[in-house]
């Protein structure tokens, strides 16, 4: 269980974790902010491409690319051998495929599939709400529910001198989400 507040030597390592995390990836983020700029293309912004791009082949390949890999929301399949729990087997499996599509898990997983085909990949916050997560999403995400979100990879830091998951600083966002997605 997460503790609510950090003390000053673990707000100091986490600090350090996020500073070394950017300094460790900033070929990463220049080399993703290149390939963004020619996939944007010079039309659409002061800030793409400075040369013409008179066929956007990075383009083409993210709309084939990323329709290809996440055409609609999965689906789960549960199956039992026993015969008494085949109604709660069958009653989880429509709860889950329900649940996918109240989380648009769909919307989170193409938005992650077209990050990845940048340098940097895709990265998706899986788990489940705490009250806080709740008060932060604008109440849109109650406590205790499942939520899986994409994470932008300028918004992401990770603690590069864990050996195992449980010593990290931090493998999370370092902004708060930005995008409150409705479950209701």
């Amino acid at each position: 269980m997460a503790k609510a507040t950090l003390d000053e030597d673990e707000r100091k390592r986490l600090a350090e974790a996020i500073r070394t995390s950017h300094y460790v990836l900033y070929r990463v983020r220049e080399e993703r902010s290149k390939a963004i700029k020619q996939y944007v293309g010079s039309h659409y912004s002061e800030d793409g491409s400075p040369v013409p791009v008179p066929v956007n082949l990075i383009g083409s390949y993210v709309r084939i690319v990323g329709k290809s890999l996440v055409s609609k929301d999965p689906r789960v399949m549960l199956s039992t051998h026993v015969t008494k729990a085949k109604p709660v087997v069958s009653a989880m499996q429509e709860w889950i495929n329900d649940r996918v599509v109240r989380m648009g898990l769909q919307e989170t997983l193409h938005r992650t599939v077209v990050s990845a085909l940048f340098p940097g990949g895709g990265i998706v916050k899986v788990g489940l709400a705490t009250p806080a997560d709740a008060a932060t999403s604008g109440y849109n995400l109650k406590g205790g529910e499942v939520f899986a979100e994409p994470v932008d990879f300028d918004d992401w830091a990770y603690d590069i001198h864990a050996n195992k998951y449980s010593a990290a600083s931090t493998s999370c966002p370092t902004r708060p989400d930005r995008s409150a997605r409705s479950t209701t």
